[in-house]
């Protein structure tokens, strides 16, 4: 609340996560923890302190669950099969609440499978790139067949900053990706090129 109140900002990207949903799996209660209940007390603080700031939520494809087609559209079924996939849904729903309720200007983005310089966060490029520079074996669960919309870090930022800008796109949820997804087989291959 009292930072809200110091600097009176325009727009407030909220990005804090456990991005991994392995790690959300084995610690529920931290996934749900850092995942939803930090994006309430965030909503919570704005509500009170009646900050007009428009608010971008950092969401993930995640929430999906399955893809049930090649083309992910925005208003899909979100069917999350995963603790972290669980959180950002719930997180999604709060905002939109918060904007029904409140009067919160919103946008959310769903990212996709980022990889770029400082996207550390145990993502599959990140390993599967460490492994071939330490020359470990790389073990993928199934045929490998399973497809990603792989997304460079940079494009994604600039779709953040331009939901934060943007008076036209609030209230409306963007899928930032690269728009063509491509199989764990396929990067392995970028990988050994």
């Amino acid at each position: 609340v009292s930072l809200i109140e110091k600097c009176s900002p325009n727009v407030i990207y909220h990005m804090s996560a456990i991005a991994n949903a392995r790690i959300c799996n084995v610690q529920p209660h931290a996934g749900v923890t850092e995942n939803l209940v930090k994006v309430e007390n965030v909503l919570e603080a704005i509500r009170i302190t009646e900050c007009k700031a428009r608010f971008v939520f950092a969401s993930s494809s995640v929430a999906y669950g399955n893809f049930r087609s090649p083309e992910v559209k925005e208003d899909d079924v979100l069917d999350p099969i995963n603790i972290y996939g669980y959180t950002k849904k719930s997180s999604e729903e709060l905002v939109a609440l918060n904007s029904r309720l409140y009067g919160l200007e919103y946008a959310i983005i769903r990212p996709s499978a980022l990889y770029g310089p400082r996207c550390v966060n145990r993502r599959i490029t990140q390993i599967i790139m460490e492994k071939y520079l330490t020359g470990e074996a790389i073990k993928i669960n199934g045929d490998g067949e399973e497809e990603l919309d792989f997304t460079f870090v940079d494009d994604t930022v600039q779709g953040f900053i331009k939901a934060g800008l943007d008076d036209k796109v609030f209230g409306e949820i963007f899928n930032i990706t690269y728009g063509q997804s491509r199989s764990l087989n396929e990067l392995i291959g970028v990988a050994k090129d």
